[in-house]
């Protein structure tokens, strides 16, 4: 026996069904998340007029009460060995079997009147939140779904985000949890993002919802659009902390990265919470101790990204171009690090650099510290000794100026926070 799994595209199930057919493979559809009324329709795969021969249940199947799976399937392919081989130690539980027969006489009464409240209130929940993309155009990108499994799908444009950490969430995909912590926080209304698209936020009501209640939501997720279209990260984030809304902050005016020549890199992290407020000025608005929960939670949540890029041209129009790797660790964060794990994090963002087509990357801050000038990080420009550019900070200590003369290494004063630079062997 054969079983084809695919993932579902609009217009697509009738033909996967006829080549599954030509092949004599089974098309079996998980319903677990899209099944009972969710989509509007008591299996989504109705929207296709697509029958397949095994399709998967649960969730909604438990009412909510108690966990129920199902496994349902057409009679030509059924077996009673099936039943024998496939057991499980709760199989068969009365109380769960009990309570998804209500659930099934609650999606059938009345001949469907809930699926029937599920598609016409789900479109109006579409067409509200259509609205309010279209207010916002470069935060949204795209509405999706049917009735009541609905997406907001946010841009993860930052050209729009100057030097903000929300600008760099959305670029990473994490703007949606928190925007989910500003709706649950400060409008009282919950929802998640979806597990594996961290742009994606769900917008999925209980099937018994009401007209009103889905006013509601749509009255908060608009408030919540105007907050983060503010592109204001102090008073997004105190909002969340305070459980109030808080007034606006000014938008920021795009930011381009201008045209590459040569490349180069440098890692760097804050010092301390009061540094997050150097990158990102829409800190001031919070207090020390809310600023010491903001450092707290940007702890290790996003990984190694690009927080701004500055170019350089000399006098013959010559270019470099630098991008600025942050990593989201405070010095006392990065201490407090087993060393694998510290060193396991520079390394990320030295990936991120090359990634970047860097050619010279250097180590700033504590970065230098926990890899011991970078020796401990296995590259293989350690080999080549000659060829590293060691940068000093005026201050900085006297180890590190010897430790660049004895490895052939170059000191350059000037005002920069690095201590050491690497220079990155080619990737074949």
């Amino acid at each position: 026996m054969r079983v084809a799994c695919c993932a579902h595209r609009p217009g697509t199930s009738g033909r996967r069904k006829q080549l599954c057919a030509e092949r004599g493979v089974l098309l079996l559809v998980d319903e677990v998340q899209t099944g009972l009324g969710r989509t509007g329709v008591m299996f989504a795969c109705e929207h296709e007029e697509v029958l397949p021969d095994i399709m998967t249940v649960a969730k909604a199947l438990g009412g909510g009460i108690v966990p129920i799976g199902a496994m349902l399937c057409t009679e030509a392919i059924f077996g009673e060995k099936f039943a024998l081989k496939h057991s499980s130690t709760f199989a068969g539980n009365a109380l769960a079997a009990r309570v998804g027969l209500a659930a099934l006489d609650l999606l059938c009464e009345d001949d469907g009147a809930m699926l029937r409240d599920v598609r016409e209130l789900g479109n109006r929940l579409r067409l509200g939140l259509e609205a309010i993309r279209e207010r916002h155009p470069g935060l949204i990108r795209e509405i999706r779904g049917r009735g009541f499994m609905l997406g907001i799908r946010f841009s993860t444009d930052r050209s729009a985000w100057k030097e903000s950490f929300l600008g760099i969430a959305a670029e990473e995909r994490e703007l949606a949890q928190f925007f989910a912590s500003y709706l649950l926080n400060v409008e009282g209304v919950r929802v998640a993002p979806t597990l594996n698209r961290g742009e994606v936020l769900r917008i999925q009501p209980p099937l018994n919802a009401t007209a009103e209640q889905c006013e509601v939501a749509l009255a908060a997720i608009s408030r919540a659009m105007d907050a983060l279209a503010a592109r204001h990260t102090g008073d997004f984030f105190r909002a969340i902390l305070r459980r109030e809304a808080q007034p606006r902050g000014l938008s920021s005016k795009p930011c381009r990265s201008p045209p590459e020549v040569a490349r180069f890199a440098f890692l760097m992290h804050p010092l301390d919470e009061s540094s997050y407020r150097d990158y990102d000025a829409s800190l001031d608005s919070l207090s020390h101790g809310e600023l010491a929960e903001f450092a707290r939670s940007m702890d290790g949540l996003l990984p190694p990204v690009i927080g701004s890029t500055a170019s350089i041209e000399s006098r013959n129009g010559s270019r470099a171009v630098g991008d600025f790797i942050m990593l989201s660790h405070t010095a006392e964060q990065l201490r407090k690090m087993p060393a694998s794990e510290a060193i396991a994090v520079v390394r990320k963002g030295i990936g991120v650099a090359r990634a970047r087509g860097a050619k010279l990357v250097g180590l700033g801050a504590y970065t230098s510290v926990v890899s011991a000038g970078g020796s401990l990080l296995g590259l293989a420009s350690r080999a080549a000794p000659p060829e590293a550019t060691f940068l000093h900070r005026p201050g900085s200590s006297l180890g590190s100026q010897q430790l660049g003369r004895s490895l052939g290494g170059q000191i350059l004063r000037g005002r920069t926070l690095g201590r050491v630079a690497l220079t990155l062997p080619s990737v074949t």
